[in-house]
């Protein structure tokens, strides 16, 4: 009687359908109605690809940043952005930056080839968006900043003075290497974007202590949230 009943329950179990994997998977949520409002609204695609940027946070690192005869300088920067869009074209963003570039100057007509230089700066921004998520997204900026130099070995400051520069580049959309993580950081933290950033700077750090004219490489990462 026992087994007899056993081998009923094995039978049922095998007729009953197995969940298939589509039904498994994590529902995601239908986009908000303001967003299947908007007429440039692309039904079918990811809902958080839709919304659109306001702010934008990033750092910026060059080695060897300034590749002049005689001098030598690793710059570490970090921004933030208030963004607006550009009618469909992209986003101009303004925002300011704070950073360092130490200098080494050994071969330079100066009392010590040691300096740090504190910046502090405004920054104007464009980026080209020709599609929701593009792999690739042009930037252009024009930056202006204030600098002071401080002797290193004595802590002692040298000089302030202003550089006014541009930069072009491209943004790679991080978000090709991992969709899930790029939604779930959508849900907790509001993220829309999240980029690998690389940039031609242009530098003219002239003064009566030292005149350097060149341009380096910064590399950084960007994220913007709605």
């Amino acid at each position: 009687m026992f087994v007899a009943a056993h081998l009923t329950a094995i039978a049922q179990a095998e007729d009953e359908p197995t969940p298939s994997p589509a039904a498994e998977e994590e529902t995601i949520p239908s986009a908000p109605d303001y967003l299947i409002d908007r007429p440039d609204f692309v039904a079918g695609s990811p809902y958080y690809l839709n919304v659109q940027s306001k702010w934008a946070f990033g750092l910026r690192f060059g080695i060897s940043g300034v590749p002049v005869p005689g001098a030598l300088g690793n710059t570490f920067q970090i921004y933030g952005e208030r963004m607006f869009p550009f009618f469909s074209f992209g986003y101009l963003s303004g925002g300011i930056h704070i950073g360092t570039l130490p200098l080494y100057l050994p071969s330079a007509e100066v009392p010590f080839p040691n300096y740090s230089n504190s910046i502090a700066g405004a920054q104007i921004r464009y980026q080209l968006k020709f599609s929701k998520a593009p792999l690739i997204v042009p930037i252009a900026s024009i930056e202006w900043e204030f600098y002071q130099v401080k002797e290193s070995q004595h802590n002692q400051n040298i000089l302030t003075g202003h550089d006014f520069g541009t930069s072009f580049g491209v943004m790679i959309n991080a978000g090709f290497v991992d969709r899930m993580t790029e939604r779930d950081a959508h849900r907790s933290i509001g993220l829309t974007r999240a980029y690998f950033t690389a940039e031609l700077r242009s530098a003219n750090l002239n003064n009566s202590l030292f005149s350097l004219s060149g341009n380096y490489w910064l590399w950084g990462m960007r994220v913007e949230l709605q």
